[in-house]
């Protein structure tokens, strides 16, 4: 997703539509209800398997959409850009939730977007647009 808002969006997110909006508050209260108990009871394995299950959510939504395809057709930029925009937000939620088990990755996402993450109510929204 980093290379397409390099190469055709300066860098710059869009603001999420309505849908993916959605997609990302679900999944984020997703991780909010299952890992937050999880990480109280040093129940690690279960944060991880559910990061991956979002993971694998976020992945099966970035395949259906295709940006790859969406990329040669200049009539589709602005849902190219809608995907990829949505793809670096969840990336940094997903980062978020595994800080405390993985910190040097949550380091090198904080450090490409810009955004520390303190708490994980700093990724209660995705990344504002620009």
């Amino acid at each position: 997703c980093a290379g397409f808002v390099a190469k055709f969006f300066d860098g710059r997110l869009a603001s999420l539509n309505d849908a993916d909006r959605i997609f990302y508050h679900e999944q984020s209260m997703r991780l909010y209800a299952r890992c937050g108990d999880a990480y109280r009871a040093r129940d690690f394995g279960l944060v991880l398997r559910e990061t991956m299950a979002v993971a694998d959510a976020v992945n099966a939504q970035i395949a259906e959409r295709a940006p790859w395809v969406l990329a040669k057709d200049e009539a589709k930029r602005e849902e190219l850009h809608a995907i990829v925009s949505l793809g670096i937000s969840m990336f940094r939620l997903l980062a978020a939730w595994l800080k405390p088990i993985v910190p040097s990755l949550a380091q090198d996402c904080e450090e490409f977007l810009g955004a520390e993450i303190r708490h994980f109510d700093d990724v209660a929204d995705p990344l504002p647009q620009g």
